[in-house]
């Protein structure tokens, strides 16, 4: 009797050392998962940064874009239509732009700004 008794303590022992090597097996997975979760959250987080310098970027080249257009249309004798066609055109930048990036950075005293440069000229 003690010697079945020995042989279930031994069979209980195997079975609890088994059972520590799974949980130690599942602790690891988890931290190595965790690092893979802080590794890809730090890879979006540069990737997101990248975005809105190419925002800012873009943003940069409009806002020029649309000086010189607005320079273009003060300094030559044109039509009224085609100041009608140049101020159409820069409002359309303008929206579109703020559409593409206000998800990042609206700001519409930058786009009032412009309208303002706008208007003048077109005065």
């Amino acid at each position: 009797k003690c010697n079945t008794m020995t042989i279930e303590l031994s069979k209980y022992k195997e079975r609890d050392a088994s059972q520590m090597n799974e949980l130690s097996d599942l602790h690891q997975s988890n931290v190595f998962l965790e690092r893979e979760k802080l590794n890809l959250q730090v890879e979006i987080d540069s990737l997101r940064s990248k975005l809105i310098e190419e925002e800012i970027r873009h943003q940069k080249l409009q806002d020029q874009f649309l000086v010189e257009k607005l320079k273009r249309a003060g300094t030559h004798n044109l039509t009224d239509d085609d100041l009608k066609h140049d101020g159409q055109e820069i409002v359309r930048g303008i929206y579109y732009f703020d559409s593409m990036i206000g998800k990042f950075q609206s700001d519409p005293f930058h786009i009032i700004e412009d309208l303002k440069l706008l208007i003048r000229s077109l005065n």
